[in-house]
């Protein structure tokens, strides 16, 4: 189940850093690398604690209910968020 996992985060890594660099200035490339790493690693730390927390008490129906309802909660507050970076036309540096 990991190596599955792994794989998809590694193939979207891709992408991701692909249209990262489709949106800023090559001298700036560095700070958009760095940041994008940072809220990467703040997603997996915040993940990590919430499989433990889940995990910790036993995983049953209803921690099971508990981390959909969270996970729909991140997924609603964070989908304006994309809407609004993706709305922005793309501006391609030489």
């Amino acid at each position: 189940m990991l190596a599955v996992t792994g794989m998809s985060n590694g193939i979207q890594n891709i992408g991701l850093q692909n249209l990262l660099y489709t949106f800023i200035v090559p001298a700036e490339s560095g700070i958009a690398s760095g940041l994008l790493m940072t809220s990467r690693f703040i997603g997996n730390i915040l993940a990590s604690s919430i499989y433990g927390v889940a995990f910790a008490t036993g995983m049953n129906v209803g921690n099971m209910n508990t981390m959909a309802i969270a996970l729909v909660v991140v997924a609603v507050v964070l989908i304006p968020g994309m809407l609004y970076v993706t709305a922005h036309e793309k501006k391609i540096y030489s």
